[in-house]
C-alpha cells in the first residue's frame, strides 16, 4: 500500500514542507547555505529553520513538535560535531533533552506515514555508527546520506541534494513553475547567463529579420496612401487600366493579357482581379483601382529587398472594393479574387474593427490558397484619410523561420516560435510547410509540461524553471508570437 505524505502540500498555513535539523556548533554555515539553495530552490514550499522561525516568547519544544509534524521532508545535517561530545567522554545526543535528538527522533517516526528523512553530511563527516546512537534514532544509520562538500563539490553536492528533494516535494502530474532567480551559491548561476545570452543572441536576430519585413509592409502601406493622395493631380491613369478584360463566364475581372504588354515584360505589375466589371468602377473607388495598379514596381521591389533574408510567397493589396493585385503575376484560373479573401486574417487583422491603431501586423500560420504551402503574412491597413480601404500584405514560407530556428538550436533542446493562441509559428521537425493544417503547442512539448496552462506561461518573458525543465521566453515586438527555448536543467 503506497505512503500517505503530510497535509499541507501548499506551504502555508499550519506548517512547513521543508525542516532543517542541525546543531549550531557543528553545521551552521551549511545549514545556512542549503537554506538559501531551498528558498530559491522552492519559493512555494516553506523551510523551517529555527533561528528564523521561532520568534521570541514562543514555547520552542512545541513549535519544533508541530512544525515537524506537518513537514514533508526533514534534512539532519551531520557534522563531526553532531553527536554533541562532551568533556566527560559522554555526548549531547544522548541525553534525553538534547534537542537534536528530539528532532531527529519525532522526524523517524513520521517515516511510515510518508515523511522523508534525509540525512546530509557535512565538513567531511561520516553517518554515525547504530551502537553509537540512541535506539530512537538507530534508523537514522539506514537511511543513505548525501554529501554536502565545500569549495568546488558543492555545486554538485547541491545539485544532488536539491534533485533529490525534487523529486519528493513535486507533483510529477502538474509540476511548479517558479522564475530563474539569480543567486551565488553555485555555479548554476554562471551556466544559466550563458544559455541566456546564446538565447538573447537568438532573438536580437530573429526581432531584426521580422522588423526588416514589418517595415517593408510599412512602406508598401506609405507608398499605396501617398498614390492616392496625389492622383487627383496626376495626369492620366495607370495604363493597365486598360487592359482589364471581363470572363463573362465567372463574371471575373482579370489582367490576364499583361503578360503580353511591356507592363508584364517589365514585371512592372502582376494579376489584378475581382467581382464585377472593375473597369466601369468611378470617382474615388476608380482612384483605388489606379493606386493598386501603381503597387506592381513597389511589389516587385519589396520580393527583391527580403530575398537575401525570406522566402516571399505573394505581395498584394486587397480591397473591400472585392479585388486584388498580386505580384508575382498568375492566370486567373490559378490565382483570383475569392470572396473568402476577406474573411481571412491578412485582411481582417487590418481592419478598423480589428486594428483602430492601423498597425502592421503578423497572422497566424495557414495554409495557400494557391498550393504555397503553410504561410505566415505581415500586412498593413490602407486609409484614406478615415476610411479603410484594404490591407497591403506579404506572404512568407513558414519554412523561413524554420531553417532560422533550426540554426539555433542550443543545448539539447528545441527552440520554436509559438502565437498567443498556442500555435506553432516555427518548429523544426514539427511544423513545415508542407503541412496541410496547423500545428499546435503541445505537439513541440515535452509530456510533462503538455498539462500546464501554456496561455499564461509560454506569455511571461523570463527564464522559467518547471520541474526538471528550463524555459526561456521572449515575446517578439509588434507580433503577438514568443520565441521560446525548451531544455532540460541537468542539461545546461
Amino acid at each position: 500500500m503506497p505512503r500517505k505524505r503530510p497535509t499541507n502540500r501548499t506551504g502555508t498555513g499550519a506548517g512547513p514542507q521543508l525542516f532543517l535539523s542541525y546543531r549550531r556548533n557543528d553545521s551552521i554555515e551549511q545549514t545556512n547555505r542549503l537554506e538559501e539553495a531551498l528558498t530559491r530552490e522552492f519559493p512555494g514550499v516553506a523551510v523551517f529553520i529555527d533561528r528564523m522561525a521561532v520568534a521570541g516568547g514562543q514555547d520552542f519544544e512545541r513549535e519544533i513538535r508541530q512544525k515537524l509534524q506537518t513537514s514533508l521532508v526533514v534534512l539532519v545535517l551531520i557534522g563531526p560535531l553532531w553527536m554533541g561530545p562532551l568533556q566527560d567522554g559522554n555526548s549531547r545526543i544522548s541525553q534525553e533533552g538534547d534537542t537534536v535528538r528530539q528532532e531527529v527522533e519525532l522526524a523517524l517516526q513520521g517515516l511510515a506515514t510518508g515523511r522523508h528523512v534525509m540525512p546530509v553530511l557535512v565538513g567531511g563527516a561520516s553517518m554515525p555508527a547504530p551502537d553509537l546512537l540512541p535506539s530512537g534514532l538507530q534508523a537514522l544509520s539506514r537511511i543513505n546520506a548525501l554529501p554536502l562538500r565545500s569549495g568546488d563539490d558543492q555545486a554538485g553536492d547541491l545539485a544532488r541534494i536539491l534533485a533529490r528533494i525534487r523529486a519528493i516535494v513535486d507533483d510529477p502530474l502538474c509540476p511548479p513553475v517558479r522564475l530563474f532567480l539569480p543567486r551565488t551559491f553555485d555555479g548554476e548561476d554562471q551556466r544559466f547567463r550563458a544559455l541566456n545570452t546564446s538565447f538573447h543572441a537568438a532573438y536580437q536576430t530573429l526581432q531584426a529579420l521580422l522588423a526588416t519585413c514589418s517595415s517593408q509592409a510599412s512602406a508598401l502601406r506609405h507608398q499605396a496612401e501617398s498614390t492616392l493622395a496625389c492622383l487627383p493631380y496626376w495626369p492620366g491613369e495607370h495604363p493597365a487600366i486598360a487592359l482589364i478584360a471581363r470572363d463573362e463566364h465567372t463574371g471575373r475581372s482579370h489582367l490576364d493579357r499583361v503578360m503580353d504588354s511591356p507592363l508584364g515584360a517589365l514585371g512592372a505589375v502582376g494579376n489584378l482581379t475581382g467581382l464585377g466589371h472593375l473597369r466601369s468602377l468611378e470617382g474615388r473607388n476608380r482612384q483605388e483601382l489606379d493606386m493598386a495598379l501603381r503597387l506592381g514596381s513597389a511589389f516587385a521591389a519589396t520580393a527583391l529587398a527580403l530575398k537575401p533574408v525570406a522566402t516571399v510567397g505573394w505581395v498584394y493589396y486587397t480591397s473591400k472594393q472585392r479585388f486584388i493585385h498580386i505580384y508575382p503575376w498568375a492566370h486567373s484560373r490559378v490565382v483570383a479574387f475569392d470572396k473568402r479573401l476577406l474573411t481571412m486574417d491578412f485582411y481582417l487583422r487590418g481592419t478598423a474593427r480589428a486594428n483602430p491603431q492601423r498597425a502592421v501586423f503578423w497572422t497566424a500560420p495557414y495554409e495557400d490558397h494557391y498550393g504555397k504551402g503553410m504561410m505566415v503574412t505581415v500586412g498593413a491597413p490602407v486609409y484614406r484619410g478615415n476610411s479603410f480601404l484594404g490591407t497591403v500584405a506579404i506572404d512568407l514560407g513558414t519554412d523561413m523561420l524554420n531553417d532560422f530556428v533550426s540554426s539555433h538550436r542550443m543545448a539539447r533542446g528545441p527552440v520554436f516560435v509559438v502565437n498567443a493562441e498556442g500555435e506553432l509559428i516555427a518548429a523544426p521537425g514539427i511544423a513545415r510547410s508542407s503541412d496541410t493544417g496547423k500545428r499546435l503547442l503541445r505537439d513541440a512539448l515535452p509530456p510533462e509540461l503538455t498539462l500546464l496552462p501554456s496561455q499564461l506561461l509560454f506569455s511571461r518573458a523570463g527564464t522559467w524553471i518547471v520541474g526538471r525543465h528550463v524555459l526561456l521566453v521572449a515575446p517578439i515586438a509588434n507580433t503577438d508570437w514568443q520565441l521560446v527555448h525548451i531544455c532540460e536543467r541537468s542539461t545546461v
